[in-house]
């Protein structure tokens, strides 16, 4: 698009990310070598791996670390927290429950595995926890 629209042929083009988008970087200069002329991936996980526990581990330490806003209480609940959801989800009585106390249309949407993997990923995407700031004042930025 660019390339057409300015004219600009001959252009030697780089990628730059941090974290996931520098996974994206990194893997667009793998797939399009013949476009991009190089990447500049800082903090990317460039393997992936399911239920990656190093990431989990990062994220619990953030919580807890109090310079950034965060306490051991603070993970305590958020792990809580997600282990009720979790709980919830398992069984039908609970995924029923989770549907009532969400307000969802229907019960039908949360029996749907994908929804309910959207759901948690919308939930875990409350807490600041790449961009932590003491200054936060949301509700989920200072929880104990």
């Amino acid at each position: 698009f660019i390339v057409e629209k300015y004219g600009l042929t001959g252009n030697k083009w780089m990628t730059f990310g941090g974290s996931y988008p520098g996974m994206l970087a990194a893997w667009a200069r793998l797939k399009y070598p013949d476009l991009i002329h190089g990447a500049i991936s800082s903090s990317a996980p460039v393997q992936a791996i399911e239920n990656f526990q190093g990431y989990n581990d990062v994220v619990g330490a953030s919580l807890a670390n109090p310079l950034v806003g965060g306490s051991h209480q603070c993970t305590y609940e958020v792990a809580n927290a997600f282990q009720a959801f979790g709980d919830a989800l398992a069984s039908g009585s609970g995924r029923q429950q989770l549907a009532r106390q969400l307000n969802l249309c229907g019960q039908t949407p949360i029996e749907d595995i994908h929804n309910q993997a959207q759901l948690l990923q919308n939930l875990f995407n409350v807490f600041p926890v790449q961009s932590n700031d003491p200054a936060c004042t949301d509700p989920a930025c200072n929880i104990a």
